[in-house]
């Protein structure tokens, strides 16, 4: 940490395989550094993050690589909150996509990948287009576990895509 402040014109901090506490953060948070890249959203970063907020710091500099979707409904309020203090994520796995209602109205910023994961159950990507339209820095989305299912349900938001490109409603 004494070597942080000599840094003047450093742009980015990038936190892989790193224990990230609220002394490290804080010490970042003062650096002129443009941004502070977590490599995964984790349990265990999460609470970090809830007292950084709570000692009144800023999440705009903070940039989450790779986050998952967490599976409860309070879970999802949890991360809603974090994303309202301006947390940045880049590439986001949603491994339930029934859950996925919620997350249309979430904005993520600065996300350019999102990944799902379409299991055997009926899923509705309906939320998709509304979805992708909110977030114009999404560049890739990817759809994995592929089956006979899948393939239905991906045909069927291909169809409702393409009538919203060419309303012009969808980004192309």
């Amino acid at each position: 940490m004494q070597l942080l402040p000599r840094l003047k014109t450093l742009s980015q901090i990038h936190l892989k395989d790193f224990i990230i506490e609220l002394p490290l953060l804080t010490v970042l948070q003062s650096h002129p550094v443009t941004s502070i890249v977590i490599e995964f959203l984790t349990d265990w970063v999460l609470p970090t993050l809830l007292e950084l907020d709570s000692n009144g710091l800023d999440l705009s500099k903070i940039v989450i690589k790779h986050g998952s979707i967490p599976g409860q409904d309070g879970e999802v309020e949890f991360l809603r909150s974090y994303l309202a203090y301006g947390l940045q994520m880049k590439e986001v796995f949603l491994p339930d996509p029934n859950m996925s209602e919620g997350l249309s109205f979430m904005k993520f910023q600065g996300l350019s990948c999102l990944q799902l994961y379409l299991d055997e159950a009926p899923v509705s990507l309906s939320w998709l287009p509304k979805f992708i339209e909110t977030h114009p820095l999404l560049e890739k989305v990817t759809f994995s576990n592929w089956n006979r299912g899948s393939i239905v349900r991906f045909l069927s938001f291909r169809h409702s895509l393409r009538s919203r490109r060419r309303k012009g409603s969808v980004i192309p």
